[in-house]
């Protein structure tokens, strides 16, 4: 029999600007349709560190547990049939299931959804009561850290390059920024069969995706080098930086009836298309937001099978949880920045 203490180990953010601190905290029950959880790993991104900023939600109530990216085992499902050690990577996104973008199969837009370490308590904590809907079972082939980035780095891109970008084999992708979900993108489009370049400041990104899969990868002040490996312009750019040299840049690369899919952005942040060129070159802007629960399934799947490799940059324990926000901040980690507790 499992024993659980009344209180856990948990990385609070107390103040907007400065890193969660660790501490204890009680640790959750798990409700009716919920199952407690012994996480394991937390993986952590730009949101993240949009949240501590208080950029991303001002309104975010303090003392909060943040963290979205998350993996571990049952401890205790007692309505859920799941068995108590069962290795499990968590969907972040808690939806309705019941209002129009639901029920159209746009479930990651969900008029009411809510995020996990966004309002409810995040992975960053020793114990996680979420709703079994919510899990997806893993084998112990895969890493409890992998399967914890896979939620969010691999299934957000999984979502933005097949459900929105629409990518077929022969595609000529262009990926515009080579961080946690650049990486990814990269390899997903080389799997599919595309032909991939990226656009990053970073040499040592560029590198690292080369190595990746990617035909090439370049600077911004050398969007040539694209032209002369896709003379017509690229069919699909994902836009993964969240910023406007990153959208300028990747429109200047599209060819006619390319598709531009955004799915990195930054609050107050504002895209612009000069408008006949938008509409002379047929051009599709898309946004894409996170993932449904079907495309991070697909996701761990392409990961347990090996067709994706996530790549982790580092990992930090609990207690240091500063020094992995601190890493993160850096804009220099190769790849998902994550949190074993």
């Amino acid at each position: 029999m499992t024993v659980i203490d009344a209180d856990m180990r948990a990385a609070v953010l107390e103040e907007f600007g400065a890193p969660p601190v660790a501490t204890r905290i009680p640790r959750p029950q798990a409700a009716p349709g919920e199952a407690l959880v012994r996480v394991r790993a937390a993986g952590l991104c730009g949101t993240d560190l949009k949240v501590v900023s208080g950029v991303m939600s001002p309104g975010l109530a303090l003392p909060a547990v943040i963290g979205h990216e998350i993996a571990g085992e049952v401890v205790a499902a007692p309505d859920a049939g799941l068995p108590v050690g069962t290795r499990v990577a968590c969907h972040p996104y808690l939806v309705c299931g019941e209002c129009q973008a639901c029920v159209t199969g746009h479930s990651n837009a969900c008029l009411t959804m809510r995020l996990v370490g966004l309002g409810r308590q995040g992975g960053l904590a020793e114990y996680l009561a979420v709703p079994v809907a919510n899990l997806i079972p893993f084998s112990a082939d895969v890493d409890f850290a992998v399967a914890a980035v896979t939620m969010d780095a691999v299934a957000t891109t999984w979502h933005a390059l097949y459900e929105r970008g629409r990518i077929v084999s022969g595609d000529r992708v262009v990926v515009v920024g080579a961080g946690g979900l650049g990486l990814n993108a990269v390899q997903i489009a080389v799997g599919a069969g595309a032909g991939v370049a990226v656009i990053d400041r970073n040499p040592l990104r560029r590198r690292e995706i080369v190595d990746s899969g990617a035909a090439c990868a370049v600077p911004f002040d050398n969007l040539k080098a694209l032209r002369d490996w896709a003379p017509a312009g690229a069919d699909l750019v994902i836009e993964a930086t969240g910023s406007r040299a990153g959208f300028d840049a990747a429109v200047s690369v599209l060819g006619v009836a390319g598709r531009l899919v955004c799915c990195g952005h930054n609050p107050g942040m504002e895209f612009g298309l000069e408008s006949t060129g938008m509409v002379g070159r047929e051009l599709s802007v898309l946004g894409s937001r996170g993932s449904t629960l079907v495309d991070a399934v697909a996701a761990l799947a392409a990961v347990e099978r090996g067709d994706v490799r996530p790549r982790i940059d580092s990992v930090h324990d609990l207690d240091r949880v500063g020094e992995a926000f601190g890493r993160l901040a850096s804009r220099q980690a190769l790849g998902r920045v994550v949190v074993t507790v």
